[in-house]
């Protein structure tokens, strides 16, 4: 188990063609609400375009991928 403060799992949706978080833990409401990432967007995007994890040494200094 990892600690956490803020989780989100994102789905997937084929309609819109983004991804939607379906379940998110410490985020704001309007975050849950409205937050949609394009295939390829961000490090959670690119992973689900490739369809395969993405290692990030730190993610605060991450510049894209």
């Amino acid at each position: 188990m990892l600690p956490y403060d803020l989780f989100a799992i994102l789905l997937y949706n084929e309609r819109r063609g983004d991804l939607r978080i379906r379940y998110g833990v410490g985020h704001r409401e309007e975050v849950v609400r409205d937050l949609a990432l394009t295939l390829g967007q961000g490090i959670t995007g690119t992973a689900a375009a490739r369809g395969e994890p993405v290692l990030v040494g730190d993610v605060r200094n991450d510049r894209g991928i």
